[in-house]
């Protein structure tokens, strides 16, 4: 059966049961293929940064299957999640080129973080600042060092349309956008539409399924062809 048809058959027709069976094979699959590229690969960028994605993968499976029995939004988020992590993986597997700016981004989203904290030192955050102000020393340190660019991460919608997958992208913020944020919808008409509300936990479900196959599949056949 096509997997994606399978997919949808489920989440559409099948029960709770089913929906965290399929989450619970992911899961599997994913720490498998974990503990084989652990124990067989080196350490070089590009498998670190395919090992990290899955991770963060089976993270979210995890609070996908906790969400489950909750309300729609937080089953929103998580799609909007693998999503990104679907997008950023086919990204990084275009070439070596794409895969050192995303590399480079972590040291300059650790520079961002820490100049957050250091402008909260105004309003209520005193601690440690001359230890976040070395470590921004050391973080530009490294990027010069290494000659990694420093600048600011491309937004994901550029990653989207670099991926082939911008009409999919203004698609699904059109959803998240409304549904998963603080919006008027979602504050004073969501719970009220019933129907809306089932549609849309079927298609962040589905999505989330299909979003996360899909990564696992794309980084199995990146560093082992097709051995499983």
């Amino acid at each position: 059966m096509n997997q994606e048809k399978h997919i949808w058959d489920i989440v559409e027709s099948g029960s709770t049961s089913e929906v965290i069976g399929v989450i619970k094979s992911y899961i599997s699959l994913i720490d498998q293929h974990l503990e084989f590229t652990g124990a067989n690969l080196d350490r070089a960028a590009e498998n670190l940064v395919l090992y990290n994605l899955l991770r963060k993968v089976k993270v979210y499976l995890y609070c996908l299957m906790s969400s489950l029995s909750g309300p729609t939004e937080p089953i929103g988020f998580v799609t909007r999640y693998l999503f990104e992590l679907n997008l950023i993986t086919r990204y990084v597997l275009m070439g070596k080129e794409n895969l050192i700016l995303f590399v480079a981004e972590s040291a300059a989203d650790k520079i961002q973080i820490d100049e957050g904290l250091l402008e909260l030192r105004d309003i209520s955050y005193k601690k440690d600042v001359k230890m976040l102000e070395e470590d921004i020393a050391r973080q530009k340190a490294n990027l010069e060092k290494y000659n990694f660019p420093f600048k600011k991460p491309a937004p994901i919608i550029a990653i989207a349309g670099m991926v082939g997958a911008e009409l999919e992208y203004k698609a699904l913020y059109k959803l998240f956008s409304k549904y998963i944020h603080p919006s008027s919808y979602s504050i004073n008409v969501g719970y009220e539409s019933l129907f809306t509300d089932a549609q849309l936990r079927t298609v962040f479900l589905a999505f989330a399924l299909l979003y996360a196959g899909d990564t696992f599949q794309r980084v199995k056949e990146a560093t082992m062809g097709d051995v499983v």
